[in-house]
């Protein structure tokens, strides 16, 4: 597979970072300048990206090295952050990716807009998660670029009421198939579920596992 330098401009509506491919400057060639969208780049970084697949003047590539960190690059909250697709940003503070979202919507529509101003706090911020349920009752999301799910005993983007529920969510997908979603949204009546893709014997389960665990609360 081709690697190649890219420069880092920002963050694109998909969640990758999107840079200009760079070749080195005694060998310029003819996808010198291409755009590339490389997940889990940061703004303001050169990096070394292995192309996955190329269209045109637009190309998708893995990171492979950094050479020059941005200065808006951070540590993710979360341990599972690169391979679980469930988020896209966490490398990135908090301050660019609000200018990132500012940007967006100003290309968007076409017109400036006033500067951002915060919904809520950075991480517990979830009240709805769409999960799926893995080989041998995991959990989680699907894995960033694959159907592979990786299971999440905990997610820091999860708000008080579904990170409550996430045990009681686990405990129930320990009896369904592979392929079963579990949609949850936390309100003011407590956390809603729907159960969907289940097979008789599955969604037979799920109706007793709702039944006891709304009768506990």
């Amino acid at each position: 597979m081709l690697e190649v330098t890219i420069e880092i401009d920002g963050l694109a509506p998909g969640g990758d970072a999107v840079g200009r491919q760079r070749d080195p400057p005694d060998d310029i060639g003819p996808d010198d300048g291409r755009a590339t969208f490389v997940p889990l780049a940061a703004p303001g970084e050169r990096v070394r990206a292995r192309i996955d697949r190329a269209k045109g003047r637009v190309a998708w590539a893995e990171l492979t090295a950094i050479e020059r960190p941005s200065p808006d690059r951070m540590a993710p909250a979360c341990p599972l952050f690169g391979a679980c697709g469930g988020c896209q940003w966490q490398q990135v503070s908090i301050d660019a990716q609000r200018a990132a979202k500012k940007s967006i919507v100003e290309r968007a529509l076409a017109t400036a807009i006033a500067p951002v101003v915060a919904g809520g706090p950075v991480l517990g911020y979830r009240d709805r998660a769409k999960l799926a349920v893995g080989e041998g009752g995991a959990l989680g999301f699907h894995a960033r670029r694959s159907n592979e799910i990786v299971d999440v005993p905990a997610c820091p983007l999860f708000g008080r009421e579904l990170a409550r529920a996430l045990p009681a969510l686990r405990e129930l997908a320990r009896g369904l198939a592979a392929g079963v979603e579990l949609d949850v949204q936390a309100g003011a009546e407590g956390v809603h579920l729907n159960v969907a893709h289940a097979d008789a014997t599955g969604a037979a389960h799920a109706r007793r596992e709702i039944d006891r665990l709304g009768a506990a609360g």
